[in-house]
């Protein structure tokens, strides 16, 4: 992933930078033809030509601000065996077979223009704390089991046992975007993201749960970041098409409380993690100062501490209760919204 952001992010600033000094123009013939400005090459603008560079996208406003519904899926965690066939050995539930469904949640951005240096300043927010899967085994003609070292639990003929996996993710940013071009920004700044989580085996008799394990993380990022906002496609009207690119470093402040068994674990973990987010967003002017928009996010999250990962490495006969912070996650999904400018 971290990959393919590197070859993004030049390719989308390259299309940018062409597009600033470039107008599209219908010729004699029908065929549509660009016209690229002098001064994209360090000179002046020509008579004639089209003079788009250095002028801010919002200029004559003071504030922009953006509401849009998420719908987003999240993937992960990694291969983790949950259930087995306490007779044969055999997998009955993995931790990548709990299914989240897709989810809602608000995004909220404001950028005030021109209030630092003669550069703008954007604040970002968005939460989804509604992620949820769970699924249940049950014993037939063998009993079935989870197990890690030091703790086995064990269910008979007839019983089984359910895994919930709650998730919530939360994320506030504040970066300072200096405008290059009209169709290119650049953004550099702080973000926070909150990434808690939980795992709770229970096991069911007669209809009846006892609760057996209940792993809580919690991951504290914080950190910088850069990106760039790019017009990929303005038909000189009403609509574009813009691209928002993010990619920043983060202290992962993890921790993990554990109860197995009715016993108490837990410890905390520092570690290094990686957030990356690409953003694919159509406007449309209603008005000069209201817009409908809509388009498509992916984020992910490398070097995280998953709920669904930990069985993998909680060992109780040890004295390390540190969580693992090998986790990769992926969100993706949908969004619509408005833009109003003031």
């Amino acid at each position: 992933m971290k990959n393919f952001l590197w070859l993004v992010l030049p390719a989308l600033a390259g299309i940018g930078l062409f597009g600033a000094g470039a107008s599209a123009q219908v010729g004699p013939d029908g065929d549509l033809t660009y016209q690229v400005s002098s001064r994209l090459f360090g000179g002046q603008a020509l008579p004639g030509e089209p003079d788009l560079l250095y002028r801010n996208r919002y200029e004559g406003e003071w504030l922009t601000a953006t509401a849009d519904l998420l719908v987003m899926d999240r993937v992960g965690p990694r291969s983790v065996p949950l259930v087995r066939n306490a007779t044969t050995g055999a997998e009955l539930l993995n931790a990548k077979d709990l299914d989240f469904k897709w989810e809602l949640g608000p995004r909220v951005n404001f950028i005030a223009h021109r209030v630092l240096f003669d550069q703008d300043i954007e604040a970002s927010y968005f939460g989804i704390d509604g992620f949820r899967a769970s699924e249940t085994v049950y014993s037939a003609s063998n009993p079935i089991a989870f197990s890690i070292p030091g703790y086995t639990y064990t269910a008979a003929n007839g019983a089984g046992i359910r895994f919930e996996y709650p998730s919530q993710i939360y994320s506030a940013e504040l970066n300072g975007r200096i405008y290059l071009y009209d169709r290119l920004s650049l953004l550099a700044g702080f973000r926070w993201v909150n990434l808690h989580e939980n795992l709770v085996g229970t096991g069911i008799v007669g209809g009846m749960g006892t609760e057996f394990l209940d792993i809580n993380v919690d991951n504290h990022l914080y950190g910088g970041q850069i990106g760039m906002d790019v017009s990929l496609l303005d038909f000189d009207g009403p609509f574009r098409i813009d691209g928002v690119l993010k990619a920043g470093v983060f202290g992962n402040y993890t921790d993990q409380a554990a109860i197995v068994g009715g016993r108490n674990y837990g410890d905390k973990r520092d570690h290094t993690a990686f957030l990356g987010e690409i953003n694919l967003v159509a406007v449309y002017e209603i008005t000069p100062n209201i817009l409908l928009r809509g388009g498509y996010q992916v984020l992910w999250l490398e070097g995280v501490a998953l709920a669904g990962d930990q069985p993998a490495t909680l060992d109780l006969n040890s004295n390390d209760f540190q969580p693992d912070t090998r986790g990769s996650l992926f969100y993706h999904g949908a969004f619509a919204g408005l833009e109003i400018n003031y």
